[in-house]
């Protein structure tokens, strides 16, 4: 967009005017100001920027997703809207642009291009109720799927996080079907599986959670902690705890393994729920001495992240579903 405005701004009047959307509808405070500035700075940007403060002009227009461009004709009518910006966005929005200012616009294929800015329209729409979901604004999230999955059915993330929001407002049978139906579309996505056998756990219902689990299929390090965890959960909710002892420990392992090997990975949302569960699965068994020395490693693990556990209580598993 610098490059755009820089060559056609003087010569032929192409105005381009940046619009910031502040992250509360509020008020914009002096720090949030601040970075503002310096992003401007640090980019060089040459074209205004304007606040939107209260998120008028983002109500307005209906924006789905960030970044949106919007172009205007001379005579004010709105010609193109390109929400999100993926790599193929520069050629098609220089077309544009030079249509705009009364060039010849590159040749291309209508058909190509109206299916391009309608698959960017379905992955904005995905993309803004994801982050609606992430800042807790579940109701957002859900007006934005439904919409959503009418232009795209076929998405197995859509069905997935629908399922989860579902699940979060206590639909738990339209949740699970929302899980099957992204099963149904990519058999090989651990994802719906994991969060259709924690929904399952969630209600009771062991023996499906577990027959779920044993059939999903399991490539990534991470998922397979996952699936070692929640099968541990099962059998200890089931009162077989040798065979609970036996996943949560493979678990553990596994972690420990994946931690060796990149010392980014090694997450406090696994360690600590599968330390304290290990402790009390060996207190059952009359062994408190291993479930103390098990505490006490939770407990360091937990003071090397900076006072994560008071902010996570350790009994949630409403956290634990998976949306990417």
């Amino acid at each position: 967009l610098n490059d755009l405005y820089g060559k056609h701004h003087d010569k032929n009047g192409l105005e381009v005017v940046g619009i910031y959307t502040p992250v509360d509808d509020k008020g914009i405070p002096e720090q949030e100001l601040s970075e503002v500035r310096q992003l401007i700075a640090s980019n060089k940007i040459k074209f205004p920027i304007l606040l939107d403060k209260g998120l008028k002009y983002y109500r307005d227009y209906g924006v789905i997703a960030l970044p949106t461009i919007v172009m205007v004709s001379t005579s004010g009518e709105i010609q193109f809207v390109y929400p999100s910006f993926p790599q193929s966005a520069p050629p098609v929005i220089s077309n544009q642009v030079t249509a705009l200012i009364g060039g010849k616009k590159v040749e291309t294929q209508t058909k190509k291009v109206e299916t391009k800015k309608s698959d960017f329209q379905k992955e904005g729409l995905y993309l803004y109720s994801l982050q609606m979901f992430k800042k807790g604004l579940l109701e957002q999230a859900f007006s934005s799927l439904e919409k959503t999955i009418a232009l795209n059915p076929e998405n197995p993330w859509s069905h997935n996080l629908m399922g989860i929001i579902l699940w979060k407002r206590g639909m738990t049978t339209r949740a699970r079907a929302q899980f099957e139906k992204a099963i149904a579309l990519d058999k090989d996505n651990i994802v719906p599986h994991l969060n259709s056998t924690i929904l399952l756990f969630d209600q009771g219902k062991y023996d499906e959670a577990e027959k779920i689990l044993l059939n999903a299929p399991i490539v990534h390090d991470e998922f397979k902690i996952r699936s070692h965890w929640m099968l541990g959960l099962i059998y200890k909710d089931s009162d077989k705890i040798d065979q609970s002892l036996k996943e949560l420990e493979l678990a553990f392992s596994l972690l420990e393994v994946m931690t060796f090997k990149d010392k980014e990975t090694e997450s406090y949302s696994f360690r600590i729920p599968i330390l304290r569960d290990l402790a009390e699965l060996h207190s059952r068994k009359g062994n408190d001495k291993k479930a103390i020395e098990l505490l006490n490693q939770a407990v360091y693990v937990a003071l090397g992240h900076d006072g994560a556990w008071e902010v996570t209580p350790l009994n949630q598993r409403k956290g634990i579903m998976l949306y990417e």
